[in-house]
């Protein structure tokens, strides 16, 4: 992993909002990272899945908070306000998401 996207600490508030984004910009790297775990791998075998997965986290978030943080912020705190209501936070979310495909984060620029 680069020093330019080293991996942030999130807190829940953070992760509750960028994972959506993170489901769709490290879907490859997620997905690879699961099957090592699934089929009970040992974590040393797995070295090269989950760097690849931690790299992509790392861009991803550098990427939102880059250009989308305004859309980001909202969201969060949207999902704060209403902890039990998350429904009312979809638009947000859409935005958010909208924001990450525009700006081809993740997997998504190497395509």
């Amino acid at each position: 992993m680069s020093a330019a996207a080293e991996a942030p600490i999130l807190t829940s508030s953070e992760l509750n909002a960028i994972s959506s984004v993170y489901s769709m910009c490290c879907n490859k790297s997620m997905a690879d990272f699961t099957e090592g775990k699934r089929q009970k791998v040992h974590p040393g075998k797995l070295a090269t899945e989950r760097e690849a997965l931690e790299s992509c986290t790392a861009h991803t978030y550098a990427g939102v908070r880059a250009n989308c943080a305004e859309m980001m912020d909202s969201y969060q705190q949207c999902l704060l306000d209403n902890p039990r209501k998350w429904k009312v936070c979809n638009g947000l979310r859409d935005s958010l998401d909208t924001c990450a495909i525009q700006n081809k984060l993740g997997e998504i620029g190497k395509m």
